[in-house]
């Protein structure tokens, strides 16, 4: 059977009436339109609906240097990568951007070889600049900076780094392993909270500032802290992080 493409085709269908006057000046057009959406033409000769589409269109890898994808997971390496998602900058940066990172809103997310870092942007918020409209800056930026970076004792710089494993309308999986066991975590946009889970491994953080204060008590080295499911961490920069695990944990401050 020869392939078919259905085109819509206007009609227009035009009744003229002319009014009769000294000089047959003035005319007035009627005018019906009516689609036909039933009208087919046949497909030129040298397409075929069974053809492939690399036989009509030339492959090409020409431009594959110019952003090229990284930190992905060998099981989608292959799948068709979603543009203009808020995680991008996980896969897109270049190997000279390792500190480039993912706007979650109200957290960024950057992904290192042995660990996550998290940072509270607008705690290094700055405005500058004037843009002539009264008060208003022409510019914020902020600084780079990790303010709490999640991983686990048993990764090391020979563990499989962390990369993005899967994704999905809402947000992006990303997770690293070492001996089979994993830390993974899933990011969506807005989220309140942070959340990684660890299958086999020790969980580990650590800080950019001082920890000064444990569950309202001087932060002393080597104190542990038995059997908790929560930990407020107060660092020297004022700000407090609360911390929640789903089974009790024993932390030692090191």
């Amino acid at each position: 059977m020869m392939p078919t493409l259905t085109l819509i085709t206007l009609l227009m269908y035009a009744i003229y009436c002319v009014n009769a006057n000294a000089d047959n000046s003035t005319v007035v057009v009627n005018a019906t339109l009516r689609f036909d959406p039933t009208v087919t033409v046949p497909a030129p000769a040298h397409l075929s609906s069974s053809e492939p589409v690399h036989s009509l269109y030339t492959q090409s890898t020409a431009q594959s240097w110019f952003a090229p994808p990284r930190n992905l997971a060998s099981s989608v390496k292959d799948v068709p990568i979603p543009t203009n998602r808020w995680w991008g900058n996980l896969i897109a940066a270049g190997k000279d951007n390792a500190e480039l990172r993912a706007w979650a809103n109200p957290f960024a997310i950057a992904m290192h070889n042995t660990g996550l870092g998290i940072s509270y942007p607008p705690l290094s918020r700055v405005f500058g600049g004037s843009s002539g409209n009264g008060k208003a800056p022409r510019y914020y930026l902020h600084s780079i900076g990790n303010h709490i970076v999640a991983s686990a004792t048993e990764l090391t710089q020979a563990s499989t780094p962390f990369q993005v494993t899967q994704w999905d309308d809402l947000g992006v999986t990303i997770a690293a392993s070492a001996g089979g066991k994993s830390i993974e975590s899933y990011l969506v946009s807005g989220m309140a909270y942070f959340t990684a889970k660890f299958t086999g491994l020790t969980p580990r953080l650590t800080t950019m500032h001082a920890i000064t204060m444990i569950n309202n008590k001087a932060a002393v080295v080597g104190t542990s802290f038995s059997s908790t499911t929560k930990l407020s961490l107060m660092l020297d920069s004022g700000v407090i992080w609360i911390l929640y695990t789903s089974v009790p944990v024993t932390w030692t401050l090191s």
